[in-house]
């Protein structure tokens, strides 16, 4: 006999709720745009040359989020079977697509971000979609990438071309820009730059993260296939006020379908220590590539054969910068440290790091570290730059940075797992320009946030949610009968659907256990998110107050739902988390039912419903007061499953469980006695169902009607 069963799979979590608020960080917008872009290249699109160096990263501004204790994870990567091996290329692993190079424009970051994402894809083995391996429009879109194809056919080079993934980085750079052509303000979803101009990994991530839906304004997120908007030379000529750029209309009409799993943010603004530094190559042996900012020292980026700068070796292909670079502008972030401690390292360039060498000789630098040791990094101004052909003709277009750089790796991130949308999918989201700061949910306190329906027949698969903190466990819960006005008692009423323990804060994707269907098109439902770290202050989820959809979004205070509305509106603190509902089309299977789901294996079983006459349950049963009995006969076809639970559920006009009777059948025995239980008074007896789960609460088969 199992009374109340989903009760007692439920943990008992006794915290008081409290929202506490972090010093508040300032929006993207405060930055205003990059400077002018420098002087455009001479050198023609189908060319690989070098470009002028232009800088491409905006600080982040997301100071909220916090990092890992790395000596710690060090010590635990020491004593695992994790083994970091003093040489290590990815290159050589067959994990990198063809060198790209960005030209005259700055969207490194967006480069940087691919080369982490398609490095991911090719270690992870996905297969190439269809649409990466279409022919381009014209032919030029090819050939400017790979210099060595010119003059040779499609023929010629599509086996080459098409084993590689190649995302749109211009559709990247639109998206991201508030410019709808050439008029500024144009694109509500876009941050404060031009689409030439720089950004950083949480503009990246942003854009993954809204997938292939941004309501009301079409396809502006991606990833989006690079046949479908390919790259430029230049966007904008500052110098002779002549334009190229696109409307947005343009970038949003283009097909997507694709999204990103995971962004983890391996380290903050600052010089990777050692420890910090083992943590990154074991990122990039398990994801395929890290992606980071750096500090570039140079009037250009010394093309092959020409004057090297300083700090730059263009006959080794190789980089040492021996002084701290500190972006004295960036008061905002500097408020939001030690005051003692100030000196944050500048940065702007983005790169990704695909290996290093221990060994790698000082003496091959302009000038001499300290240490042997270096950096295999992928770059992004083609392969006429960096490490020449003489010395590994493998590596033109990388370049080793020294272990005792003084400003690199900053903010390092791995991107993982490239996920593919059903066309009907719809993301649920206000969050579309990502964390623009982060408030505290507390150990064991929840939020909410509600949506409306806009296609029928779809059911939940996932949510997205961004995390600020390291070393923490995120639970998810789905309701479609969501009550602010009502007390809620976390033990009792949060029913976790889906839930992932993250060990970076980043941007993650949670898969519920079972698909958790929505009502008609115009109706709610609420996505609620518990997280709790490691170190007992609570978890906290991103949240931003750019789209705000006005009482939509609550946190829980003790046993009371509080409006992000209500919460000091006179300072104009109203919110939105950074927690997104991803929807399919609903399939045939059984709807959830409001019992806990194991995380271990489905178990199968074939399960039937044969007799139906004496003291079965009928709907001329099922009487308030009625005792009832279910004979049923179950055919066992797993031996490993002993025993089957039958459900007796009612649900109110809403469609929400409101009571359960259970029984426990015992597979090898099917005809023994079952207990005859008594239907509460008071119940809606016409809307009840039969549910038959196995012993780790997963349908077995769909709950008939009676």
């Amino acid at each position: 006999m199992r009374n109340d069963p989903w009760k007692r799979m439920l943990s008992l979590f006794l915290a008081l709720s409290l929202l506490s608020l972090p010093t508040m960080a300032v929006t993207p917008e405060a930055y205003g745009d990059n400077p002018p872009d420098a002087a455009l290249s001479e050198a023609p699109a189908d060319t690989d040359a070098a470009p002028d160096f232009v800088p491409g990263v905006i600080p982040n501004w997301n100071t909220d989020a916090s990092y890992p204790d790395y000596t710690k994870l060090a010590k635990l990567m020491d004593g695992s079977d994790v083994t970091i091996p003093e040489t290590f290329n990815a290159v050589k692993e067959g994990w990198q697509a063809p060198i790209r190079n960005q030209k005259s424009n700055g969207l490194c970051w967006v480069f940087g971000s691919y080369g982490a994402l398609e490095a991911n894809i090719i270690k992870n083995g996905i297969s190439t979609p269809d649409d990466w391996t279409d022919q381009p429009e014209t032919w030029d879109e090819v050939s400017e990438w790979y210099p060595d194809w010119q003059g040779k056919t499609w023929d010629d080079v599509k086996s080459d071309y098409e084993q590689w993934p190649n995302f749109s980085e211009l559709h990247m750079a639109y998206a991201t820009s508030h410019y709808d052509g050439d008029k500024a303000g144009g694109n509500p979803y876009g941050w404060k730059r031009k689409p030439e101009d720089g950004g950083n990994r949480e503009y990246a991530s942003a854009y993954w993260m809204r997938g292939n839906q941004v309501s009301g304004a079409g396809n502006l997120g991606g990833p989006v296939s690079e046949k479908e908007q390919p790259y430029v030379n230049e966007l904008y000529d500052e110098e002779h006020g002549v334009s190229s750029r696109r409307s947005i209309s343009e970038t949003a009409s283009k097909p997507g379908g694709w999204g990103v799993n995971s962004v983890g943010f391996i380290t903050g603004s600052q010089k990777a220590s050692d420890d910090e530094a083992k943590v990154i190559k074991q990122a990039v042996m398990e994801y395929g590539a890290v992606g980071v900012a750096m500090y570039w020292e140079g009037d250009a980026t010394a093309d092959a054969g020409t004057d090297s700068t300083k700090y730059y070796n263009s006959e080794k292909g190789s980089f040492y910068l021996d002084e701290q670079k500190i972006d004295q502008e960036r008061t905002y972030q500097q408020k939001q440290i030690d005051e003692n401690s100030p000196d944050i390292p500048d940065q702007n360039h983005m790169v990704v790091i695909v290996g290093w060498d221990d060994n790698y000789s000082k003496d091959n630098f302009n000038i001499t570290p300290p240490n042997d040791g270096a950096w295999l990094v992928r770059n992004s101004w083609g392969t006429q730059w960096g490490i020449p052909e003489s010395v590994d003709p493998d590596l033109r277009g990388y370049v080793w940075i020294s272990y005792d750089d003084t400003n690199f790796p900053l903010d390092a991130f791995y991107v993982d797992g490239l996920e593919i949308y059903d066309p009907e999918t719809v993301i649920y989201q206000y969050d579309y320009l990502g964390p623009g700061r982060s408030y505290y949910i507390i150990t064991n306190t929840v939020c909410a946030q509600s949506y409306t329906v806009e296609k029928a027949g779809q059911s939940v698969q996932s949510v997205k949610v961004y995390s600020a903190t390291p070393n923490t466990r995120i639970n998810v819960d789905i309701v479609n009968d969501f009550d602010p006005s009502k007390s809620y008692n976390q033990a009792d009423d949060f029913q976790t659907r889906g839930s992932l323990t993250v060990l970076y804060a980043g941007w993650y994707t949670i898969e519920l256990e079972e698909p958790f269907p929505l009502g008609d098109a115009g109706s709610e439902f609420t996505v609620l998110v518990r997280a709790q770290s490691d170190d007992g202050e609570g978890g906290r989820i991103g949240s931003i107050d750019e789209n705000h959809a006005e009482g939509k979004t609550y946190f829980l205070d003790e046993y009371k739902w509080i409006s992000t509305d209500d919460f000091h509106p006179e300072n104009k603190l109203q919110w939105n988390y950074c927690v997104k509902a991803v929807t399919a089309p609903s399939s045939e299977s059984p709807a959830p039912i409001d019992i806990p789901p194991s995380s271990r294996s489905r178990l199968t079983a074939d399960v039937s419903l044969i007799d139906a006459s004496d003291n079965s349950i009928t709907a001329e049963s099922l009487k308030n007061g009625a005792e009832v009995r279910p004979k049923m006969i179950v055919t066992q076809k797993d031996a490993d499953l002993s025993t089957a639970n039958v459900f007796l559920a009612f649900y109110d006009p809403s469609g929400c469980m409101i009571d359960l009777i259970a029984w426990e059948i015992d597979l090898n025995a099917p005809d023994s006695p079952v207990e005859t239980q008594t239907i509460p008074e008071g119940l809606d007896v016409s809307s009840a169902k039969i549910m038959i789960l196995d012993d780790f609460f997963k349908p077995l088969m769909a709950a008939p009607e009676l």
